[in-house]
């Protein structure tokens, strides 16, 4: 009987090592789970952006409006017969 509780007693310290202190533990499982929790986040905020530019590009492609408006927002086109005016603010108190 001796020899029963002491092979038991062994089966249970591997079992306790291998739930809590292996590398497939229980604490090892969390980790993963919150890791890939974060990673689904992440890709979900990355598809998003994704759709968008997307629907941009579309929008360029298919509106030449909404290409010219884009391309004087960020790159200061300007038509021929156009004066560009640009105002600047003056943040200084002697005015």
């Amino acid at each position: 009987m001796k020899l029963f509780y002491l092979i038991s007693s062994a089966l249970f310290i591997v079992l306790q090592y291998s739930i809590f202190l292996s590398d497939n533990s229980l604490f090892s499982y969390l980790d993963y789970n919150e890791q890939l929790v974060s990673k689904e986040i992440k890709i979900d905020l990355l598809e998003t952006k994704n759709r968008k530019l997307k629907n941009e590009i579309t929008q360029l492609t298919n509106n030449t409006h909404a290409l010219e408006t884009f391309a004087r927002e960020n790159y200061g086109y300007i038509k021929n017969e156009e004066i560009f005016v640009q105002i600047l603010k003056n943040h200084g108190k002697n005015n």
